[in-house]
């Protein structure tokens, strides 16, 4: 069974697919809070729709969309330590 909202969604992800980095943030953060069943399923369908070696994706996924959690936190990589070395 197709989802009710099933039109809104597939014309939000055409916008998002369309549209730049900041129309994509725009359009995800006001179905986030407004339509959360929408994001949730637009969001899906982003996930699936770009290859994990797409090297024209500008940012990670993750980036443009909100994050709750301090593990979803992009971090700068460790520092070589004297035990590490720098070779």
């Amino acid at each position: 069974m197709a989802h009710p909202r099933w039109d809104e969604i597939k014309n939000a992800f055409h916008e998002a697919v369309e549209g730049s980095p900041t129309v994509r943030r725009a359009l995800l953060e006001r179905l986030r809070v407004s339509a959360p069943d929408v994001h949730a399923e637009v969001v899906s369908l982003l996930e699936a729709d770009v290859p994990p070696s797409d090297a024209r994706e500008p940012a990670p996924l993750k980036m443009l969309m909100h994050v709750d959690t301090a593990d979803d936190v992009p971090r700068a990589p460790a520092a070589p330590t004297p035990t590490t070395g720098l070779l």
